[in-house]
């Protein structure tokens, strides 16, 4: 079951991902994805540092990475950047000064 998955996923990826990097379409993702999108966009620029990014925290051996990859691609087409970090990623970056958070 895990290798059909995985399959699915491998050609769903190539598809979507394929015709989005190359201009081809927007409508290929689901309307949800857009709405999320906007809003994190939204949020970003309301937060007023443009040197900042958005971060994702995901598992260490993440199997599902479509909706992921895919609201980091919106995101991009929407000028915001972001990073994705697993704990153990976290655990040896993170950096505080003066009770801020760095990455």
């Amino acid at each position: 079951m895990t290798d059909c998955v995985q399959k699915l996923h491998h050609l769903i990826y190539n598809q979507i991902f394929k015709d989005f990097t190359q201009g081809k379409s927007l409508a290929c993702f689901p309307e949800a994805s857009h709405l999320l999108a906007d809003g994190l966009a939204h949020a970003h620029k309301l937060y007023k540092k443009s040197e900042s990014r958005i971060l994702f925290v995901v598992g260490a051996h993440e199997g599902n990475i479509l909706d992921q990859r895919g609201l980091e691609l919106l995101l991009g087409y929407r000028g915001v950047l972001v990073l994705r970090k697993t704990f153990e990623d976290i655990i040896k970056e993170i950096k505080v000064k003066d009770d801020v958070l760095f990455m």
